[in-house]
């Protein structure tokens, strides 16, 4: 029967049909009752009591239609709001797992490039700055996702912001990288911990604080909006 009321349709005609026969049974009772002259006869009372018991169960069956059709739109209301709601918090932790990858992908690069044996560090810079495009990509397409549904986010500009700026933190090694790529580069860690971008990043300098800050910053809005505080 829940079921049942959640179909307007079937709503709708349940109380057609119990207007109709209500109808149909006080017109067969007024044509009876019209054909007796005596108006107390027993068959008069039968057909007044049936039309009496009639109207009864017309009353009831419309006020529990009005009832139910309240409820159906009432349900509709609330299900189309939790469905938007799961929908935004989907969104959110999406948003939030972007942040996430970016940032741990970074820092698994870093300690895995510090604590690397003499003789691999060149192989993996390499690796790690084609790696870090990735990244970098990863996180424009999380600028544009936040753009494409800032509706549900409260503050979606600051994210922003601090996804430019993570993806600038990327982009100075990346361009650092350019001008060293054709070159045969030392495998020494020293000679990584000179470079003014990868150098910052590997000593924890403070373009990679202010990137984890950004991070930390982003990761705290959002949560804003998923827990409400």
């Amino acid at each position: 029967m829940y079921d049942m009321l959640k179909r307007p349709a079937i709503v709708i005609a349940l109380i057609l049909f119990i207007l109709l026969v209500a109808l149909t049974t006080l017109y067969i009772a007024h044509c009876r009752i019209a054909t007796f002259p005596n108006k107390d006869a027993p068959e008069v009372l039968f057909w007044m009591e049936v039309s009496k018991q009639v109207l009864q169960m017309a009353s009831v069956g419309l006020g529990g239609g009005i009832i139910a059709g309240f409820l159906k739109i009432l349900f509709d209301s609330v299900q189309e709001q939790r469905q938007m709601e799961t929908a935004r918090d989907q969104f959110r932790k999406e948003i939030i797992a972007g942040f996430i990858n970016a940032r741990y992908e970074a820092t698994a690069w870093r300690e895995k490039f510090l604590n690397a044996p003499s003789g691999q560090r060149e192989k993996l810079y390499r690796g790690m700055m084609e790696d870090f495009v990735v990244i970098k990509e990863k996180l424009s397409r999380v600028w544009h996702d936040v753009e494409t549904g800032k509706q549900s986010l409260t503050y979606a500009g600051d994210i922003q912001e601090n996804v430019i700026n993570m993806k600038g933190f990327f982009d100075n090694m990346l361009k650092e990288y350019r001008s060293l790529k054709d070159e045969r580069l030392a495998d020494s860690l020293d000679f990584f911990l000179e470079r003014e971008a990868f150098g910052d990043f590997l000593s924890d300098g403070t373009n990679f604080k202010n990137f984890l800050d950004r991070y930390r910053e982003t990761i705290r809005l959002i949560r804003l909006d998923l827990l409400g505080k």
